[in-house]
C-alpha cells in the first residue's frame, strides 16, 4: 500500500494469468485504501477485450454526479477529464482499472487524467500480460502468482467445511488443492460441487484434474463444476450468460426473457413461477462460483475466464453457439458456420454486409448488439431460412422498418428491443406465436395497432420509452393472456379517443406482474381490484414520474399513491400486501394500524393532515408493529403529535435502519422511553428537520440503544435546546454513539449543548459568573466520527473543554465545517489547573510540550464567525503550537473578522506540522487579518525544510503540496509571513503552487520579494494562473532591493552574456484588473514585462 502514497507514482500495473485473483486483489486494495483513508474517492471499472468506453465513462460520471450533454465518446472524455481535474484540486482519486488487454490512452479514450501533472490521481490496472503493463507506462508492476499452500488450503476448507479434516478426506483434499495450482478460480470451481458430496465424487474430481499446465487446470476445474450442475436448466442458463458482451452487467430479467423463449422453464405454468425459477437458477450458479455478484440490484457478472470456457462449451456438441464481433462474423460467413449453429451473438462495431439470406435452418437464438443506435438495414429475406428461430434480441440499433421476412418467423417466442430507435414495426403483428415482446429504453412514439393480434402474448414491456404517446385501447383489451405488463413511462391514459384507459386493465384477468404510472387517481375505476398480483410497481398521482431505484430495490411490490379522497378498494388491497408504500396528500388516513403488514420494508407518508398519531394502540392490546420495516419517512404533516400512542411490543420496528422526520410542527417526541416500548437498536440514519415543538431529540435511555447509528442530521427545529435530554452522575465519559460517522446540526437557534447539563442550578450559576458551558461535555464520545457540520446555532460559545476526551471522539474526523455560529469565541478552553485528558504527541522541538493532534482531519471550513478569534481560548492566532493537523488538505476561512493570524510559531512546535499536505488555502472577508503565519521572533522559527541558495542556508516554511491560494477582501493583510508590504518573502515557499488569486488585498505592495539572495522562483515553477484584482497599493508583482542580488532561475545565453531571469515556466493565464498603482511586473521602471521576466504564455 505504500506505493499508493508515492507522489512520483501515477500508474501501477498488476499482471498474471486469468483466474489467479487479480480482480480480487483490486477489490482488496480498494478496501484497505478506504480503511486507511488514502483517497477521497474510488472508481472501479472494467475494460475487457473489446472496450466499451462510453459505458466506462457513464459509470464514472454516475459516481461523481456528472450528466453528459455531449454526444460523442471523444467529447465525453474531454468533459470527464475536465471535471476530474477540478476534483483533483481538492481530492485524491484512485482509479482501479480491471482487465486491460492492450495499450489504451485512458486520458484520451476515457477521460482519466494521470501523470506528473496530476499528483492526486492514481491508477492501478490489471492485465494478463506484463507487456501491456509496460506499454501503459506502469511503474512499478507486480506479478500475481496465485495462493501459497496454506492460503489455498484455507480457501478450499472455507468452502467445503470441516469435513476436509476427516481421516478419509484430508489426503484426497490435499491432492485436489495441489492440482489447482494455487488458482482461486480453480479452487472455487471444484470446491463448491464437492460440498456435501460422498467420497466417490471427490475421487472423480481427482481423476478429472490432470492438466499439465495452469490453463488446462482451470479449464478442467470449470468443466468439473459445470458437469456437476444438477438443477434442471442450470447448464442452459449458464451458457446463455456467455451471449452477453465480456464483463457486461447481466440483468436477470434479460436472462429470464431469453431463457423463456429458448425453451427453459417448461415445468412452470405461469410467468411468475418462471421468473422465480430464473432467480433460483442464478443463485444456484452464483453458489457454484460460475457467476459473480454485481453491485447493481437484480444483476450478475461472469468472469472473463469463465465466459471463455462457457463459449467453448456452447460452441461444441449440440449447442453450437457462435459469439463474436464483426470480424469474426466475416469468418463465419466464409466457413458456412451458420448452417449448423443454434445460437448467434454478434457485436456490430461497423454496419456489416449481411447476406441476402442466412442459411441458418437450426438457429434458435439471434442476438445483435450495435453501438450508438447506428442505422441498420437488414436484407428483406434475411430471416427467410430461420424456421426454428425462437429468440430475437436487438440492442442499440436504429431501424426505420423491419424486413419483410419478419413474418416468416413463425416459431418466434421472444422478441426484445433494447435502446433502439424504431419507426415502422407494424409487421410484428404477424408473429402469432409471440409470447414475450419488450421495448426497453427504446425511442418509439406509438405502439402499432397490429399488436392486438398477438393473442398469445404473455409479457409486454414498454419500460422507459419516454417518447411513447399512443398505446391503442384495442391492444390492451385484446391481449387477454398477458401475465406481465410493464409500462411505467406511459402517462397518456385516456388522452385522445384511441389511447388506452386504466379501465382496459380489467380485461387482463391473468395479470400477475404490473408496472404502471397513472397521473390521476380519478382515472382508476372504483371496481378495479387486482387480487393476483405478485409483482407490481404502481404509481398513482402526478408526483411520481420518477424512478427511485434505491427505493425500488427493497421489494417487488411497490405502491406510490397520491390522492385527496378515501382509498378505493383496489388501493386498500394493494396497501395490505405491498413491501414499499409511499402515500401523499390524503385526508382519509388517520393512522397506519390497518396497514401494519409484516411484509412492509419501506414506508413514506407525506401531507396526510388528518393524522395525529402514526400508530394508535390505546384501544387494543400492545402490538408488534412493522417488524421488518427498514425505512420510515414522515414529512409535511401539520397535525402529527406522536409517532405512536399506546404500548408497543419490543419487536416493533426491530429492523428499522432509516428514520426521517421532516415538517412536523406539532411533534412532541421523536421516540418514547425504549425500556417500555420498542427500541431502535438497528437504526443507522436519522434525519429530523422543521419540527418546531421538539426540545430534545433523545432521552439518555433511548440513546443507549443507538449502537448502530451512523448518520445524524438535525435542522430547523426552532425550540430545540439539547440533542440528548438526560443526566447521569459522575465525570466519566460514555460511548453513546460508537458508530456515528456524520453529525450535521444546522439552523437551531436555541440549541445550547449536545447533552443537557447535570445540574440546572449549576448551569445558571456558571452563566451568571461568565463561565462558558461547552457544547460537548465529558459524558459522550464519537470514536468513528468523520464529518462534523455545524451552522446557524446561536447558543454555541465553546465546543469543548479540556475534560472532553478528544482522542476518543475525533480520531477519525476528516471534515470540520462551522458556519454562522454568532457567539462562538473559540474551540476549547485548556485550563492548566484541570486534569488534561487530551491526546498528547511528542513535540517537534527539543523542549517537549503538549501537542493536540487531529490525525485524519483533511478539510476545515470556518465561515461567518463574527467574534471567533482562535482555536484555543486566549490564543493570538487561529492555530498555535498546541494543535496540529498533519493530514489537512483544504482550509477555508471566510468572514471571521476578528482573526489576526492563521498560524503562530511561539516557543514551540512549528506551523509546518499542519502544512505538509495542504493543497488549497482560501481566506476571505477577514477584516483584521494581518499575516497568515506570525512569529514573535524570527530566530525562533523552526525550519520546515532547508533550501540552499548559493553558499547560504535559510530557515523556510514550505507548503510542499499547496496548489491553490485564494485571498479575497482582506483589507489589512500586509504579508504572508510577518513582514510588511510584500505578500511572499524568503521565509515561505510553495513549490507546487499552480493557481494564485488575489482580490481586494488593499495594503499589498508586492507579491514576491527577492531579498538577501533568496529567489522568488521557488514558488513559481508550477504556477499556471495568476489573477490579481482590486489591489489598490500594488506596485510590482516581483520586487527586489538590489538587482545584483537577483538569483538566476535559469541562465539564457544571449550575445555572449548571461542574464538573471525570473522564469514562470508553466504560467498560461494572467489576469490583472483595477490595479491603479501597478507600474511594472519586476522593479519600478514603468514597463510591465522587461528582460528580467520570462513566461511561456
Amino acid at each position: 500500500m505504500d506505493v499508493l502514497n508515492d507522489k512520483n507514482t501515477s500508474i501501477i500495473g498488476i499482471w498474471g494469468m486469468g483466474g489467479v485473483g487479480k480482480t480480487t486483489l483490486l477489490e482488496e486494495i480498494r478496501r484497505q485504501a478506504g480503511e486507511k483513508k488514502l483517497f477521497d474517492m474510488f472508481f472501479m471499472v472494467t475494460v475487457s477485450q473489446t472496450p466499451n468506453f462510453e459505458s466506462i465513462q457513464q459509470k464514472i460520471a454516475d459516481m461523481i454526479g456528472l450528466e453528459f450533454t455531449e454526444k460523442t465518446p471523444e467529447a465525453k472524455a474531454e468533459r470527464l477529464r475536465w471535471r476530474i481535474c477540478e476534483m483533483l484540486k481538492e481530492k485524491k482519486l484512485l482509479f482501479l482499472v480491471d482487465g486491460v488487454w492492450g495499450e489504451i490512452d485512458l486520458e484520451k479514450k476515457v477521460g482519466i487524467p494521470y501523470g506528473e501533472n496530476y499528483k492526486g490521481s492514481r491508477i492501478v490496472l490489471t492485465s494478463r500480460s506484463r507487456d501491456v503493463c509496460d506499454q501503459m507506462g506502469c511503474k512499478p508492476t507486480y506479478q500475481v502468482e496465485g495462493l501459497n499452500d496454506d492460503e489455498a488450503w484455507g480457501l478450499f476448507k472455507g468452502i467445503v467445511g470441516e469435513i476436509v479434516e476427516s481421516a478419509d478426506r484430508k489426503h484426497i483434499a490435499k491432492r485436489i488443492v495441489g492440482k489447482c495450482g494455487g488458482l482461486p478460480l480453480a479452487i472455487k470451481a471444484v470446491a463448491n460441487p464437492l460440498k456435501e458430496k460422498s467420497l466417490s465424487h471427490w475421487e472423480v474430481c481427482i481423476s478429472e484434474l490432470k492438466g499439465q499446465n495452469l490453463k488446462s487446470v482451470v479449464r478442467e476445474a470449470l468443466q468439473f463444476s459445470y458437469d456437476y450442475l444438477s438443477k434442471p436448466y442450470a447448464k442452459e442458463m449458464f451458457l446463455l450468460c456467455c451471449l452477453f458482451p465480456e464483463d457486461e452487467v447481466i440483468d436477470i430479467q434479460d436472462l429470464f426473457r431469453l431463457g423463456l423463449g429458448f425453451g427453459l422453464f417448461q415445468n412452470t405454468t405461469t410467468l411468475d413461477t418462471a421468473m422465480a425459477e430464473a432467480d433460483v437458477l442464478v443463485d444456484y450458479l452464483k453458489s457454484s462460483s460460475l457467476l459473480l455478484e454485481s453491485d447493481r440490484e437484480g444483476s450478475v457478472l461472469m468472469h472473463d475466464v469463465i465466459r471463455e470456457f462457457a463459449i467453448s462449451v456452447a460452441s461444441r456438441d449440440k449447442h453450437l453457439f457462435l459469439v463474436g464481433t464483426h470480424q469474426e462474423f466475416i469468418c463465419w460467413k466464409r466457413n458456412h458456420a451458420f448452417t449448423r449453429c443454434t445460437a448467434v451473438s454478434l457485436q456490430i462495431d461497423v454496419v456489416p454486409e449481411f447476406p441476402y439470406e442466412w442459411e441458418c435452418p437450426e438457429l434458435e437464438l439471434l442476438k445483435l448488439e450495435g453501438k450508438d443506435k447506428q442505422p441498420l438495414v437488414l436484407p428483406s429475406n434475411i430471416f427467410k431460412r430461420m424456421e426454428k428461430l425462437r429468440v430475437l434480441s436487438m440492442t442499440d440499433i436504429q431501424m426505420m422498418s423491419l424486413p419483410a421476412s419478419f413474418e416468416d418467423l413463425k416459431s418466434l417466442r421472444t422478441l426484445c428491443f433494447y435502446k433502439c430507435l424504431l419507426k415502422d414495426i407494424s409487421i410484428i403483428g404477424e408473429l402469432k406465436n409471440l409470447e414475450i415482446l419488450s421495448f426497453c429504453d427504446c425511442d418509439i412514439e406509438e405502439l402499432p395497432k397490429e399488436i392486438e393480434k398477438l393473442t398469445n402474448l404473455r409479457f409486454l414491456e414498454l419500460t422507459n420509452c419516454k417518447n411513447l404517446r399512443l398505446v391503442p385501447s384495442s391492444v390492451i383489451c385484446n391481449l387477454s393472456n398477458l401475465e406481465g405488463l410493464y409500462m411505467r413511462s406511459f402517462s397518456q391514459w385516456k388522452v385522445g379517443k384511441d389511447n388506452a384507459s386504466v379501465e382496459d386493465l380489467k380485461k387482463l384477468s391473468s395479470l400477475v406482474a404490473l408496472e404502471v404510472c397513472i397521473p390521476n387517481d380519478n382515472l382508476w375505476p372504483d371496481d378495479l381490484v387486482f387480487r393476483n398480483l405478485t409483482r407490481f410497481k404502481i404509481s398513482v398521482g402526478d408526483a411520481f414520474y420518477h424512478e427511485d431505484e434505491h427505493l425500488f430495490s427493497h421489494s417487488s411490490k411497490i405502491l406510490e399513491l397520491k390522492t385527496n379522497t378515501t382509498f378505493k378498494e383496489g388501493f386498500n388491497m394493494l396497501l395490505k400486501i405491498a413491501g414499499v408504500i409511499h402515500i401523499e396528500g390524503t385526508n382519509a388516513l388517520h393512522n397506519l394500524n390497518e396497514y401494519n403488514s409484516p411484509l412492509l420494508k419501506c414506508l413514506i407518508i407525506k401531507k396526510c393532515q388528518e393524522m395525529k398519531y402514526a400508530i394508535d394502540t390505546t384501544k387494543s392490546a400492545p402490538l408488534i408493529v412493522f417488524p421488518l420495516l427498514e425505512i420510515l419517512e414522515i414529512c409535511d404533516m401539520d397535525n402529527l403529535q406522536e409517532l405512536y400512542l399506546g404500548m408497543l411490543l419490543r419487536e416493533s420496528f426491530g429492523e428499522l435502519r432509516k428514520l426521517i422526520l421532516k415538517g412536523l410542527p406539532q411533534l412532541m417526541n421523536v421516540w418514547k422511553n425504549p425500556t417500555e416500548h420498542a427500541s431502535l437498536q438497528k437504526l443507522r440514519v436519522l434525519g429530523v428537520s422543521c419540527c418546531h415543538k421538539l426540545k430534545s431529540i433523545f432521552s439518555l435511555y433511548m440513546v443507549r440503544d443507538l449502537v448502530q447509528l451512523q448518520e445524524m442530521k438535525v435542522s430547523q427545529c426552532e425550540a430545540l435546546e439539547y440533542i440528548i435530554d438526560g443526566e447521569r452522575n459522575g465525570d466519566g465519559h460514555e460511548n453513546l454513539f460508537p458508530q456515528l460517522n456524520r453529525l450535521e446540526l444546522e439552523n437551531l437557534p436555541k440549541l445550547q449543548r449536545f447533552m443537557s447539563s447535570l445540574n440546572a442550578l449549576a448551569t445558571s450559576a456558571n452563566c451568571g459568573s461568565g463561565v462558558l458551558e461547552p457544547f460537548f461535555n465529558n459524558q459522550i464520545a464519537f470514536p468513528k466520527l468523520e464529518f462534523m457540520i455545524f451552522s446557524n446555532i446561536d447558543g454555541v460559545r465553546e465546543i469543548w473543554t479540556s475534560k472532553f476526551r478528544l482522542e476518543m471522539s475525533f480520531p477519525q474526523l476528516r471534515l470540520l465545517n462551522l458556519g454562522s455560529l454568532l457567539n462562538l469565541t473559540h474551540f476549547w478552553n485548556m485550563n492548566s489547573n484541570e486534569n488534561i485528558h487530551m491526546e498528547i504527541v511528542p513535540a517537534v522541538e527539543d523542549n517537549a510540550r503538549r501537542l493536540i493532534e487531529f490525525p485524519c482531519l483533511q478539510y476545515i471550513t470556518l465561515e461567518k464567525l463574527p467574534i471567533f478569534e482562535s482555536f484555543q481560548m486566549g490564543g493570538h492566532a487561529l492555530f498555535d503550537g498546541k494543535v496540529a493537523f498533519p493530514s489537512l488538505k483544504r482550509l477555508t476561512l471566510s468572514s471571521v473578522p476578528k482573526l489576526m493570524h492563521v498560524w503562530e510559531n511561539m516557543d514551540g512546535p512549528p506551523a509546518h506540522v499542519s502544512l505538509q499536505n495542504l493543497i488549497s488555502l482560501d481566506i476571505g472577508y477577514c477584516d483584521t487579518l494581518k499575516n497568515v503565519v506570525s512569529c514573535e521572533r524570527d530566530k525562533t522559527m523552526a525550519a520546515a525544510e532547508e533550501i540552499e541558495v548559493g553558499r547560504n542556508t535559510a530557515e523556510v516554511i514550505i507548503f510542499p503540496a499547496l496548489e491553490t491560494i485564494n485571498f479575497h477582501n482582506l483589507p489589512n493583510l500586509t504579508s504572508f509571513f510577518a513582514r510588511n508590504g510584500t505578500l511572499f518573502d524568503e521565509k515561505v515557499a510553495f513549490p507546487s503552487l499552480k493557481e494564485l488569486n488575489l482580490y481586494g488585498v488593499h495594503k499589498l505592495m508586492h507579491v514576491w520579494e527577492n531579498m538577501d539572495g533568496r529567489p522568488a522562483h521557488v514558488s513559481l515553477q508550477n504556477l499556471f494562473s495568476l489573477d490579481i484584482v482590486d489591489c489598490d497599493t500594488l506596485k510590482n508583482v516581483v520586487s527586489c532591493e538590489r538587482d545584483k542580488t537577483v538569483a538566476v532561475a535559469e541562465e539564457i545565453e544571449a550575445q555572449g552574456n548571461t542574464t538573471g531571469l525570473i522564469i514562470f515556466p508553466a504560467l498560461e493565464v494572467i489576469h490583472f484588473h483595477n490595479l491603479p498603482n501597478l507600474t511594472s511586473f519586476f522593479v519600478e521602471n514603468g514597463t510591465l514585462f522587461d528582460e528580467k521576466v520570462c513566461t511561456f504564455l
